[in-house]
């Protein structure tokens, strides 16, 4: 905002600066935005910044932003977060009213004259009216089929269906399924990828479970959701579409007598803390990010309404597997790998060799070599060295622990070959892992 110099009230210039554009006082002083100035012609320009200092003042008011999306979902409260965040660095005023993922817009907003509109409502009709109007907005809807929007910040669905078909493909497992929504396009995307890597490693067909989304749980679906469960080989890795899906499926699982994790190991997406846990056996699940996706539309919206080109939107990649009960085990038939993984599972935070592993199998080193190769195509010193990697990743991410620390909780003696380590498998420093991926939950504000 600049400062508009001492004119008289009926001047031309204030008159169009300030009555016609918006400004503001700001104690005995006009103040007018950029983008008002760089629309008049070069004749007012010159004139109206003829009296500015070479210092002038600047104010910037605070935005109204209106905000419609779920709080009852993980995904939804994430997505909230990051707009939250955003929205304390440049000082909007969010007009926020709680809801449910089938809510509809208040018939206040008809008449709303705020600076812009976040909306995830499933019916935007008024958001649409202020559009037309000029006011800036970011809508879309998960809902169905028909209303996915190209143009704005997006989960990459994708990203989603690979890394878990990627996360079970190094557990062992040989047969596979998903449960979704066939009238969800995010559905069908997260489930197209995952039977792509799976096809891609020489497994198949992938056994399919689809839905209508939103639908209640009737007798009769539950009835198919349970034929479903029984007619899936074992082991199998399931991937279910949202958290509540996999907690509906996890109760399921245990009705009709099928063991988690032994023979279905069940993978939710959207990572809800608390339903997560209060299923039986704690469900792991995909982080999706929203709270990154969040930031990103509500700097996609700052943009629009400073009358700037918001550039193309990003696709936000999930942040990766949080891993909990039941998904904890490794789809392997043969007693010695069992024990094997097992003898691993328990050494955590030793120093272990590949000798100490197949002592524990009971079989020679050799014999464990090829079996390792056979069922995860990988050797045991890789194998060794990638749960090594991940146990770093996951306590860089979820903890503020310094590296020292981090290397004695994992039994690595010294500091250089974590670093070193880590950088082989990750391509970066862990200082620069932990730094980038909170940067992104951030939603990239740099």
């Amino acid at each position: 905002y600049a400062r508009l110099p001492n004119l008289p009230p009926d001047s031309v210039i204030k008159r169009t600066l300030v009555r016609d554009h918006g400004g503001i006082l700001y104690g005995n002083a006009w103040f007018a935005h950029h983008s008002v100035v760089k629309g008049l012609s070069p004749t007012v320009i010159k004139q109206a910044f003829s009296c500015l200092s070479t210092s002038p003042k600047l104010v910037c008011p605070m935005r109204n932003v209106a905000v419609f999306i779920e709080s009852s979902t993980q995904y939804g409260r994430g997505l909230l977060q990051g707009i939250a965040r955003y929205a304390q660095l440049v000082d909007w005023r969010l007009h926020y009213e709680q809801g449910g993922l089938g809510r509809e817009e208040p018939e206040w907003l008809q008449d709303w004259d705020g600076d812009g509109v976040v909306t995830r409502a499933r019916r935007q009709k008024y958001s649409a009216m202020l559009g037309r109007r000029g006011i800036p907005v970011v809508g879309w809807s998960g809902d169905t089929e028909g209303v996915a929007v190209e143009d704005i910040p997006n989960l990459d669905e994708e990203a989603v269906g690979e890394l878990a078909a990627t996360y079970f493909l190094g557990k062992g497992f040989r047969h596979f399924a998903f449960i979704g929504h066939q009238d969800a396009m995010w559905s069908s995307k997260r489930e197209e990828a995952f039977q792509a890597v799976v096809q891609d490693a020489g497994h198949g067909p992938l056994h399919v479970r689809n839905t209508l989304f939103g639908g209640r749980g009737s007798r009769k679906s539950e009835e198919a959701d349970r034929d479903f469960l029984l007619s899936l080989p074992v082991p199998c890795a399931v991937l279910c579409v949202t958290d509540e899906r996999g907690a509906q499926i996890l109760g399921l699982a245990r009705e009709c007598g099928r063991a988690v994790p032994e023979q279905l190991s069940i993978l939710g997406i959207d990572n809800d803390p608390l339903l997560c846990q209060i299923a039986h056996p704690p469900l792991s699940s995909i982080d999706t990010n929203p709270v990154a996706l969040g930031t990103a539309i509500a700097k996609r919206l700052d943009r629009l309404m400073s009358g700037d080109d918001p550039g193309d939107p990003p696709k936000i990649r999930p942040v990766g597997v949080v891993e909990r009960a039941s998904t904890a085990w490794e789809a392997v038939a043969d007693p010695h790998l069992v024990q094997a993984l097992a003898f691993v599972r328990r050494s955590v935070g030793k120093r272990i060799s590949v000798d100490d592993v197949a002592r524990a199998s009971g079989i020679s080193r050799r014999a464990l070599e090829y079996r390792f190769q056979e069922y995860f195509q990988t050797t045991v010193a890789a194998y060794l060295r990638q749960r090594t990697v991940d146990g770093i990743k996951k306590l860089l991410l979820e903890t503020d622990f310094p590296l020292p620390r981090i290397a004695d909780i994992l039994g690595i003696e010294r500091l250089q070959q974590l670093h070193m380590l880590f950088r082989k498998a990750e391509g970066c420093s862990p200082v620069r892992y932990r730094r980038e991926h909170r940067r992104a939950e951030e939603g990239h504000l740099s």
